[in-house]
């Protein structure tokens, strides 16, 4: 499964975004989380996906979690993001949410 590093971040507006370069192209996603979160910023996050097909969809569902240190989303179509969060959360949060890649 091909990887890219990448940054996202989220929380207290209800809005998501993450941005990844693979092959010299930035793929964009823009989401909504399903409520307001705190904010979190995972400027070193990596992504796992089988094509960059995969990275041009629109109205994906995605779910995850905010851990102490770190977070993980999986998004319904397949990608994964995950990586070391760049301030600590209090508790665990379960994540959810709808987005698009452009």
């Amino acid at each position: 499964m091909p990887r890219a590093g990448g940054i996202i971040k989220g929380g207290s507006t209800s809005a998501i975004s993450a941005e990844f370069e693979i092959h010299n192209h930035k793929y964009h996603f823009t989401g909504t989380l399903s409520s307001d979160y705190v904010p979190f910023s995972c400027l070193n996050a990596t992504i796992e996906y089988d094509s960059a097909s995969m990275l041009n969809s629109s109205e994906i569902e995605f779910h995850g979690n905010l851990e102490s240190f770190s977070m993980t989303i999986t998004m319904d179509n397949g990608p994964k993001i995950h990586g070391r969060l760049d301030k600590p959360v209090s508790s665990t949060t379960a994540i959810s949410g709808t987005g698009s890649w452009a």
